[in-house]
């Protein structure tokens, strides 16, 4: 297969600070090329597979038209680790690590903000994306806003719990959940305090739009250190493709819930 998706390989050359209390534990670290990026480590308490899950699913968001950050594979050897000292702290294993670049204006999305966020149309490719991938872990730290211009705008992040059980899902957890479509709550709340009118129309078709073959690449993108078997990135294929069957049901009901008691006029949350 000729891959068209290219994710930049970077060094760590400096450590920075931890960033939060993640479960997955990850660091803030300068790259070679003097961006900083949140780094999450092979071998984390959440498992290597919590790295291919981020991975997946911000390359995912990317493809759907949903606001998240830029991936970045970082390379961290052994003999590297005395550049970030921290490591010999941490649990960790050499190889690629999971990064996304770090915006350090970014914090949680505040309440008072919704009304002025530029990009609120693009929560409904969120909220279908989330749901698409079984991603029962949303949480309001997990929207994030940016101040852009006078306004501000949000984007998502985290994706490392993707599918049922998380990092811990089996095959036979994508047969049995595949018909369960969690919504993703905060974002549903959100969406109703916005006075913005929801249409799912143009999510829906950009979702179900990504070929097969798209989706198989996104998932090859996954580095062999990382474990993902061939039978478990048939399982996600089989998983994920039989769902985008059922996202148009899924978007007329978030669109029914999201603009209930709102007047149709008031559009500025319609997808462009």
């Amino acid at each position: 297969m000729v891959h068209t998706i290219k994710i930049p390989v970077r060094e760590a050359s400096a450590f920075v600070r931890r960033a939060g209390s993640g479960g997955s534990h990850p660091l803030l670290l300068q790259l070679d090329n003097g961006v900083v990026a949140l780094v999450k480590f092979q071998h984390n308490p959440q498992t290597t597979r919590s790295l291919a899950s981020d991975l997946i699913g911000t390359l995912l968001g990317h493809l759907a038209g949903v606001p998240v950050p830029d991936v970045v594979l970082v390379h961290i050897p052994y003999h590297h680790a005395p550049r970030v000292p921290y490591l010999s702290q941490y649990r960790w294993r050499a190889g690629l690590q999971f990064g996304t670049v770090f915006l350090d204006q970014a914090q949680p999305l505040s309440r008072a903000r919704i009304a002025s966020l530029s990009n609120i149309s693009d929560l409904t490719a969120g909220a279908l994306l989330e749901t698409w991938l079984y991603n029962q872990d949303v949480k309001f730290s997990h929207v994030m806003q940016l101040p852009h211009g006078e306004t501000y705008q949000f984007f998502l992040t985290d994706h490392g719990y993707l599918f049922p059980n998380g990092p811990w899902w089996q095959v036979d957890d994508l047969r049995y959940h595949r018909d369960d479509f969690p919504i993703a709550k905060p974002l549903s709340i959100i969406a109703m305090e916005s006075p913005a009118w929801f249409d799912f129309t143009a999510a829906t078709e950009r979702i179900c739009s990504i070929q097969p073959k798209v989706l198989w690449e996104v998932l090859d993108t996954v580095p062999k250190e990382w474990s993902l078997s061939t039978r478990r990135k048939k399982a996600i294929f089989d998983f994920l493709t039989y769902r985008q069957q059922k996202l148009p049901v899924v978007a007329h009901r978030l669109q029914h819930l999201w603009n209930r008691g709102k007047s149709q006029g008031t559009r500025t949350g319609q997808v462009r």
